[in-house]
């Protein structure tokens, strides 16, 4: 299941216990395997500074987006809750530690959920009651 690749021991332990409430397959995690990483600040560095960013890294976001130390105008994250509820606020101080002027938007399905991008707290009140458990979420850093 290529899709439930990992770095994030705590998205293991979430995507095995799953029972297929969330996904259509029980899942186990066969093996561990070394791999390299790097920053994203290495590869802007390298590469030069992309206009969007899509990171899907299965649980592993939070410790991706603490290594990044500047703005980049799109950025893409998947969110799964309610178990990454609190990985998911912590994702949000960060991008506005980056870009004071952060808006958010969810695309579900492939569609985004607002005509406009939404400061913070709008964000943050939508999600209270929010029925879906996975999204992602859409960050605008030059509001």
């Amino acid at each position: 299941a290529p899709a439930f690749n990992t770095l994030n021991p705590k998205f293991k332990d979430v995507t095995e216990s799953d029972n297929l409430q969330k996904w259509n397959e029980l899942t186990k995690f066969q093996k561990v395997v070394p791999v390299a990483t790097t920053t994203l600040d290495s590869l802007i560095s390298k590469y030069g500074h992309p206009y969007f960013l899509k990171i899907d890294v299965e649980g592993y976001e939070l410790e991706v987006i603490k290594r990044l130390s500047q703005p980049v105008p799109f950025i893409s994250i998947e969110c799964l809750l309610p178990e990454f509820q609190v990985e998911l606020q912590q994702n949000i101080q960060l991008f506005l530690q980056l870009g004071a002027n952060a808006k958010f938007n969810i695309a579900v399905h492939e569609k985004l959920l607002f005509q406009t991008f939404l400061p913070h707290t709008a964000l943050l009140d939508y999600l209270h009651d929010f029925n879906q458990h996975h999204f992602e979420l859409i960050v605008r850093m030059n509001a």
